[in-house]
């Protein structure tokens, strides 16, 4: 028998009240049983703590939090995999030490990635591939306007265009312009003024594609900045706010059609093969490209209290990465 050890999710609210490390002996599994050596922290599960729009209805409490993680088969009863395989693993109830998952939520993972690059590769990597490779089909003359520029997903977007061959805008509230242009922007603007007068004033070519990942005024902002007959593609809401009403005016002038991507919608669609088909062709140009997605900080499972608190002392101190939870 296994000693389990994972995190209860207990009810919604701040995760130093509602969050508890428990432990239960695994006693049989049925499908591939995952060592979890390493998860991520994404927006997706600080609002999922919290209960935060979708993500109260979506999951109950009690629950174990965490949509994806890196792992090591231990045991199989599926002729898929076998003992040894490192995979990627996206599920829900990731944070604990051992898994028991099936197949078609896993995907065996090359050795020339490593562990803190792949654990980034579904939510966000496979987030921006898709996007740019299936919704967008991307072109070279493409002008792409982003926000929340100092995301891990901006990030992705950021070196992809030098792969992909399309300008990128950067539109960021934080004072990180220098390193945005290292990773390879284009235009990096400043989120509180105006980015139409930033536009102009610096000879930026008008974006005619706009990818939205805060909502609100915030996205009504990135909207006006774009050609008429663009393309206005949500894919998260940071801001938890609604569009105001004078939206769907802006829409109308512009002949605009609002567009929206969420990972679990279009995996559903496409089905578990098609999706690490996907996932193939972007670990496929990380390695190629060596793409850079950066961590802040590596945390035991067992000390994951600290890492809430350095998720605020990452926002105050303005630095960027992931905050991962490991088991090695």
């Amino acid at each position: 028998m296994l000693l389990n050890k994972y995190i209860e999710q207990k009810d919604y609210g701040n995760p130093n009240d509602i969050l508890e490390q428990k432990e239960a002996f695994l006693v049989n599994y049925t499908n591939v049983l995952t060592k979890v050596v390493l998860r991520t922290i994404n927006p997706s599960d600080i609002l999922s703590l919290y209960g935060e729009g979708q993500y109260r209805y979506n999951h109950s409490t009690p629950r174990i939090p965490g949509f994806e993680a890196v792992g090591i088969v231990i045991g199989s009863k599926k002729p898929e995999y076998k003992v040894g395989d490192r995979v990627l693993i996206m599920t829900s109830g990731t944070w604990q030490t051992f898994i028991d998952i099936e197949p078609q939520q896993l995907l065996k993972l090359p050795k020339k990635i490593p562990d803190n690059i792949a654990v980034q590769c579904y939510i966000n990597g496979l987030t921006a591939w898709v996007i740019l490779t299936e919704v967008i089909n991307i072109s070279k003359d493409d002008v792409v306007i982003i926000n929340a520029g100092n995301s891990s997903i901006a990030k992705i977007f950021i070196q992809l265009s030098k792969c992909l061959n399309y300008k990128i805008i950067v539109v960021t509230s934080s004072k990180t312009s220098k390193r945005l242009y290292d990773y390879g922007a284009d235009f990096v603007i400043n989120s509180k003024l105006s980015l139409q007068e930033q536009i102009i004033k610096n000879n930026i070519p008008l974006p005619n594609i706009a990818l939205d990942a805060v909502g609100g005024l915030n996205g009504v902002r990135l909207l006006e900045t774009i050609s008429n007959n663009g393309r206005f593609i949500v894919y998260g809401c940071l801001s938890m706010t609604n569009y105001p009403k004078k939206v769907s005016n802006i829409f109308y002038d512009k002949k605009i059609i609002p567009e929206r991507f969420f990972l679990k919608e279009w995996e559903k669609r496409v089905g578990a093969i098609f999706r690490n088909a996907k996932l193939n062709q972007f670990i496929d140009y990380i390695i190629c490209y060596k793409l850079d997605l950066p961590v802040y900080k590596n945390i035991n499972l067992d000390n994951f209290k600290l890492a809430f608190y350095e998720i605020e002392n990452r926002r105050q101190n303005n630095k960027y990465g992931k905050i991962l939870l490991s088991s090695y």
